[in-house]
């Protein structure tokens, strides 16, 4: 009965730090993966500056035009709401992506001609489509 009991104990621990072994194992992956499609926000945010910088040289954006996109593209990625880390990003994706051109057009923060032109120079990096 002894024997019974004890060895039965010894399973239970084992299995028991064998769980616990997985759990961790599985969390780095997921802080990578966070880590990845924050780099990919980043360089999105990126390529959205130097765009919109090049067509401000060009006379094709005024400063006015310039602070109005940073300013709805601000609207748009931030959010009164707690979420967590992966939902940010996701809200912030869609922030970042073509169709906010259109958006921004139709909201009259930019005209079409504006538009156009920046979603050429956009056009060209592949922006969470």
């Amino acid at each position: 009965m002894k024997k019974e009991c004890i060895l039965i104990l010894i399973c239970a621990i084992f299995i028991s730090n064998f769980n616990v072994g997985i759990i961790i194992a599985k969390e780095p992956m997921m802080e990578y993966q966070y880590t990845v499609e924050r780099k990919k926000v980043e360089n999105a945010q990126f390529i959205w500056k130097s765009c919109i910088e090049e067509l401000r040289k060009k006379d094709i954006l005024s400063n006015k035009d310039v602070s109005n996109i940073g300013s709805y593209l601000r609207q748009q990625m931030v959010s009164d709401e707690i979420e967590s880390p992966s939902e940010k990003c996701e809200r912030q994706k869609r922030a970042l992506k073509l169709a906010t051109l259109d958006n921004m057009v139709r909201d009259k923060i930019i005209t079409v001609k504006q538009g156009e032109e920046l979603r050429i120079k956009l056009s060209r990096y592949n922006l969470f489509e």
